[in-house]
């Protein structure tokens, strides 16, 4: 696993300082912000592949993950936020490898995705902290806890793509 991890990572760099290299000493800050939430982006939702290929080949295996309600959240509103949850992390890791070579519509749909993934995110960390049995919380106060951990999380992402040099960065390219 680390080789391939390995290869993915030297192919995204020689991806990146190609694209970079055409505007040589241009939009430095933009350069590097951008490589950061790609990073991110990319290794948050990681795994999101990997959950969505078991829902579909261990759908029993799945069923008996979400039989029991999570506090005050039923099991079946959780199941539908994890489908959710993993196929919009897996569209968001797609649009990630487009931020490579600066394309603004991948730009545009991760802006429009970061919302909704802050929201499942939110029901994700929630179930988490349930499981590993964060004691002595009240059920709502794990919720809050859970949306503004979702929303540090993801939220620079939105505010960083959305900033005046990070446009103009995407803008350069988009105008060659």
């Amino acid at each position: 696993m680390i080789y391939v991890n390995t290869i993915f990572i030297l192919f995204f760099t020689f991806i990146l300082l190609k694209d970079y290299s055409l505007t040589k000493g241009k939009f430095i800050k933009a350069k590097i912000f951008n490589a950061i939430a790609i990073a991110f982006i990319i290794y948050y939702f990681r795994t999101s592949w990997v959950w969505l290929n078991w829902f579909i080949l261990k759908a029993d295996r799945m069923e008996l993950a979400f039989t029991k309600d999570y506090g005050i959240i039923s099991s079946s509103f959780m199941k539908i936020d994890y489908i959710i949850h993993n196929s919009l992390g897996a569209v968001a890791t797609i649009a990630a490898i487009g931020l490579l070579s600066r394309n603004a519509l991948s730009r545009k749909i991760l802006l429009n995705l970061i919302p909704f993934l802050i929201l499942t995110s939110t029901f994700q960390f929630y179930m988490g902290m349930l499981v590993k049995r964060i004691d002595g919380l009240n059920d709502y106060y794990t919720l809050l806890i859970s949306f503004i951990a979702s929303t540090i999380l993801l939220g620079w992402i939105y505010i960083l793509y959305k900033r005046k040099f990070m446009i103009e960065f995407f803008d350069e390219k988009t105008n060659k």
